[in-house]
């Protein structure tokens, strides 16, 4: 899957490196993209840093609008996308 566009949303650089690697190469997300993923407000919070505490409305606004169920929500689907995309099956 080729990472849909950040255009128009507010989200810092290294997120959407990150949410990048995630999608495309299949690396894990660190704690606070995890915790986004999953729909962890609390986590989400305590592990944001500055950046991202300011722009967690529009990552999970991009998440919701651009990414298929299967990608988030549990940290099942989490891994099972990671090892998809490890396996060529994305």
């Amino acid at each position: 899957m080729k990472t849909p566009s950040f255009e128009g949303y507010n989200i810092p650089e290294h997120t959407q490196e990150s949410l990048t690697n995630y999608i495309e190469r299949g690396y894990k997300p660190g704690g606070f993209l995890t915790a986004v993923l999953c729909n962890d407000l609390f986590g989400s919070l305590s592990s944001a840093d500055h950046l991202n505490k300011d722009c967690l409305e529009d990552i999970v606004r991009w998440i919701y609008m651009n990414l298929p169920p299967s990608m988030y929500k549990t940290e099942n689907n989490i891994n099972a996308w990671c090892q998809a995309v490890k396996n060529g099956e994305d």
